[in-house]
């Protein structure tokens, strides 16, 4: 059972900071902050992100964490790469770091930006803002990172990586995109998007051995 607090947090449509004004009702809306989840490590998301909109990428760490749990494993200190950058993405982001994960990129039809020591809150926090702007691609994230990489390498199949969650296009991960995530160390994808592993991408995950959590049963 969900348990929250007594504490809701008010916010206008000009203060939700992912989707914008045509994803939100007009007026005011009020939420409970602190929602306690089933799962001891997942007490609240960075405030950035609390809103009840903005959630959806949520049911996709627990996912993970929970085929993890299933092989005596957990999320906890797994560098996770992230396609997309969307809300799915963000929020996604947000609830593998209260798991102990470490998301090292996102990206979008620009390319994509990889963290070597993974996005912190306040990185986070700044990828929200910088999408959340009209027309903004994720590259301009490096402005504001002494650290970030834009399209470096050059494919962000070549990142190393323990865990992929592709949240962007439906069959973005084929077999050849399977082949170089299991390369470069990955040991399991999570789909954040529907249908992101193709039926190819699908048979070349199971050749090698590797995690696979779809977005839907076939």
């Amino acid at each position: 059972m969900l348990i929250s607090n007594t504490n809701p947090i008010h916010l206008t449509n000009s203060q939700f900071p992912l989707g914008g004004r045509s994803h939100v009702p007009r007026g005011k809306v009020s939420f409970k902050k602190n929602l306690l989840s089933p799962y001891p490590k997942c007490s609240s998301p960075p405030p950035l992100l609390t809103h009840p909109f903005s959630n959806s990428g949520y049911g996709v760490a627990h996912f993970a964490e929970t085929l993890l749990r299933d092989r005596q494993d957990s999320l906890e200190g797994k560098r996770c790469m992230i396609i997309g950058s969307g809300r799915v993405a963000q929020t996604l982001a947000a609830k593998l770091l209260e798991y102990g994960a470490i998301p090292i990129s996102f990206s979008d039809s620009s390319g994509h930006i990889h963290e070597p020591e993974g996005f912190d809150r306040g990185k986070l926090r700044t990828v929200v803002k910088v999408k959340g702007e009209r027309g903004a691609k994720v590259g301009r994230y490096i402005i504001a990172s002494t650290t970030a990489t834009y399209n470096d390498p050059d494919s962000i199949w070549d990142i190393p990586c323990d865990l992929c969650f592709p949240c962007s296009t439906m069959g973005v991960i084929g077999e050849e995109e399977a082949r170089r995530l299991g390369d470069n160390g990955c040991e399991g994808v999570i789909e954040g998007g529907n249908s992101a592993v193709d039926a190819e991408g699908r048979k070349e995950l199971k050749k090698l051995g590797m995690l696979h959590g779809p977005s839907t049963i076939r």
